[in-house]
């Protein structure tokens, strides 16, 4: 027995008739009170008439005039065969074979685009690990000693973490400088950003960024605030923010070459063009027939311009905003928390309120 009363002393202290409720039995009001804060993150369900939606994601607004100019051409030369009856049709082959070249180059660009568009994606998500792997560090690592000082430090350079993660936002968006409602108030603490103090002209506000946290890492070894461990890790973390940035600007500086893009469309324009003299036999519904064509072909092309570059403002962009907003309440929620967690405060888990079997695990080599 006195065995038992040492192990519970040493294992966080619980009183012998308090019995640890298993993580797996929460009561039913504790479940549902956790599910509504959480996130709900699923797939659409139900019928969302999206076939009938115009604006708001939609590419209608940017191919509706070159489809009814196409439609217009069709509609002319149909009116005009069947009733003069003239011979203007062509041969199958021309069709064909703008068909077989066409489909090869809307597939490539559809890919490439998209490509793009998911990289972009994932880099973002690279951003977020090495930025919370970075806060934590920061948070939970460098010694403060109570010095309110270097606590406020600490404010400062989480700040600029998130700093750097919308820095990134406006300079992708080709929006320089630093003075933005999201980004200035992030950035006041550091002498170079203060109101009324010389501003040096930097083109890349995110590196400027990393050249501060770089130096605040250093002044915390050299001080001897953060042990060589952590402050290895604070460097890799770094190191794969300014990673991200690289990436991020191949993506933004290499665009799908020009040439190719013309291409595309000259040929699109050739068999839309073209089209209506290969289905004259169809009667008047060669009209019908080259705008359902127009619209897929026009619409596929432009789909892929519109999520080759996935930084803008427009519908199909990636949501950068919301991105920064989630990372920015990360880092607020982080520094409420105290710089210093204890393990030592821990009760014994629910599998282990059984001193016998606490013990036994004890004993363990």
């Amino acid at each position: 027995m006195a065995e038992e009363k040492e192990i519970q002393e040493t294992y966080l202290e619980v009183e012998e008739t308090e019995t640890p409720r298993s993580s797996r039995e929460l009561a039913r009001g504790e479940t549902k009170a956790i599910q509504r804060k959480k996130k709900k993150i699923k797939n659409e369900t139900g019928y969302k008439f999206h076939e009938f939606k115009v604006a708001g994601g939609s590419v209608i607004d940017d191919i509706y005039i070159p489809v009814l100019v196409y439609t217009a051409w069709a509609a002319i030369w149909t009116v005009i065969y069947q009733q003069t009856k003239i011979s203007i049709a062509l041969q199958p082959i021309v069709i064909t074979l703008l068909s077989t070249v066409l489909g090869l180059l809307l597939v490539f660009r559809t890919n490439t685009s998209y490509d793009r568009y998911w990289e972009a994606r994932r880099l973002w998500s690279t951003l977020f690990t090495h930025s919370r792997n970075l806060s934590r560090l920061i948070w939970y690592d460098v010694d403060a000693a109570g010095d309110r000082k270097k606590v406020a430090e600490k404010f400062g350079a989480v700040n600029l973490v998130v700093a750097f993660a919308v820095a990134c936002k406006h300079y992708l968006r080709g929006e320089k400088g630093f003075h933005y409602e999201d980004l200035h108030n992030l950035l006041i603490h550091v002498p170079d950003f203060k109101p009324g103090q010389y501003h040096p002209e930097t083109d890349s506000l995110p590196l400027e960024i990393t050249f501060h946290l770089a130096s605040y890492f250093k002044r915390t070894r050299k001080e001897g605030m953060v042990d060589a461990v952590a402050g290895g890790q604070m460097i890799i973390a770094l190191n794969g923010l300014t990673d991200s940035l690289s990436s991020f600007e191949r993506i933004v500086f290499s665009p799908v070459p020009i040439a190719y893009n013309i291409h595309l469309k000259q040929i699109i324009m050739f068999y839309l063009l073209l089209l209506p003299f290969q289905i004259f036999s169809t009667g008047y519904s060669a009209i019908f027939i080259t705008f359902l064509a127009a619209f897929c072909l026009l619409g596929i092309e432009a789909i892929g311009s519109e999520i080759e570059n996935p930084f803008g403002y427009d519908h199909n962009d990636l949501d950068l905003q919301g991105f920064c907003e989630e990372l920015k309440a990360e880092m607020a929620q982080l520094c409420e928390r105290p710089t210093a967690l204890e393990s030592t405060a821990w009760s014994l888990p629910a599998e282990l309120s059984d001193l016998t079997k606490l013990k036994s695990f004890a004993n363990r080599k």
